[in-house]
């Protein structure tokens, strides 16, 4: 109450819309293109707020079914490819596969290319009273280089009767040793045993006089302990 109702303002003047101002109304020359072809209208953003997309449920598998993908190509399997061939391989002729008898035949005459005979043998004293002894499956020898001999040397000497006998029908039931005595008295001795007699009457013939490290061997048949 007391309140005064003073009406417009004395004195106050309406101009009206601005004088020179032009209404010009929608952007001449725009085009109005509508909605965006192929777009979607999704609603308002409100809508998606309100009405999420479901949480799956729960154990399944959202992802597609497997018949829905087409199947794998089946794999190809290719041959292995042949290893090169060089012109001289295939140039050559195929070389036939050495026998038994041809590989101890070589071996034979390589040792006794490399051994003393005769009275160049027999001159050494070690070799003046020299017998070879009853016929055994196993050798003696003596008179090696105890200093440098060593008894992988003896194997390449003597495997390769062994290896003959045992590829033939009679082998004698003997396993190939070599044992090589570097100490004591026996030292620059061994002892070889071959699969059977035969083999080592080839051995002694062959290698009895070889000269190995300066020295050459005498080979004899070992004595029975009987």
């Amino acid at each position: 109450s007391g309140a005064v109702n003073q009406g417009p303002i004395s004195g106050a003047v309406n101009q009206g819309p601005i004088s020179g101002a032009v209404n010009q109304g929608p952007i001449s020359g725009a085009v109005n293109r509508g909605p965006i072809p192929g777009a979607v209208n999704r609603g308002p953003i409100s809508d998606v707020l309100r009405n999420p997309l479901p949480n799956p449920t729960p154990g399944t598998n959202p992802r597609p079914a497997p018949d829905a993908f087409p199947p794998p190509a089946p794999a190809v399997t290719r041959p292995p490819l042949a290893p090169p061939v060089s012109r001289i391989q295939a140039l050559a002729p195929p070389v036939a596969p050495v026998s038994p008898a041809q590989l101890l035949q070589n071996h034979r005459s390589g040792i006794r290319s490399k051994r003393k005979e005769g009275e160049e043998l027999t001159n050494l004293p070690v070799f003046k009273k020299y017998t070879p002894g009853e016929p055994s499956h196993k050798l003696y020898i003596k008179n090696l280089n105890h200093k440098a001999i060593k008894e992988s040397e003896l194997v390449d000497i003597f495997r390769p009767y062994a290896d003959f006998a045992a590829s033939g029908s009679e082998t004698g039931g003997h396993a190939f040793e070599v044992k090589l005595m570097i100490k004591g008295q026996m030292k620059g001795q061994a002892f070889i045993t071959l699969p059977n007699v035969a083999a080592a009457k080839d051995a002694l013939g062959d290698a009895h006089g070889y000269v190995i490290h300066g020295k050459p061997m005498a080979v004899m048949f070992a004595r029975s302990k009987s």
